[in-house]
């Protein structure tokens, strides 16, 4: 296990952080996308507006946890090499800001997230539901339209996901030339 300091430059979402990573000596690696290890969130990028209720709740709760120093935990493979994942990111885990607990590990215990080491994301579908249902009832979460909360305080506040828009890329016109 390997600790680096290094610069929040954005949470992507509940488990995919930006950063610039110290690896002392005045070498820096920078832009670097880091996949929090063993942990699933619900996503804040998707065209399923309840799902991003929650995505953008577990990113923002990250993002408290971050600051905009922290620590990287990062392991390496029988090889010697950085362990990455799928899609190329560093396989890593955060320290909270104040250095005394493991971001992955806060999530998962406040609903946020749930334990996921790859594989068929349906095995874990059940528990981001009772997530859900938990955050919701707990009142971290409004309740969206489609799920009743056990928070009588809560339940009155439904929020209009239909006001989350997902942003449609907008198309751009070509330029008739004049002849």
């Amino acid at each position: 296990m390997y600790e680096y300091k290094c610069k929040i430059l954005k949470v992507v979402d509940g488990d995919t952080v930006d950063v610039d990573i110290d690896l002392g000596f005045g070498c820096w690696l920078r832009g670097e996308r880091v996949r929090v290890m063993g942990i699933d969130t619900p996503e804040s990028r998707t065209s399923d507006k309840v799902e991003k209720v929650f995505g953008l709740k577990a990113k923002e709760r990250l993002n408290s946890l971050l600051g905009t120093d922290a620590i990287l935990q990062t392991q390496v493979s029988k090889n010697g090499e950085n362990m990455k994942g799928k899609f190329g990111r560093i396989l890593g885990n955060f320290l909270t800001e104040d250095g005394s607990k493991i971001c992955a590990d806060v999530l998962v215990q406040e609903g946020h997230a749930v334990h996921y080491t790859g594989g068929s994301k349906d095995a874990i579908n059940d528990q981001h539901m009772k997530n859900r249902q938990r955050l919701v009832d707990e009142g971290v979460v409004p309740c969206p339209p489609g799920m009743s909360s056990n928070n009588p305080e809560n339940e009155a506040v439904k929020i209009a996901v239909k006001e989350i828009e997902v942003p449609k890329p907008v198309k751009k016109k070509k330029k008739k030339s004049k002849k």
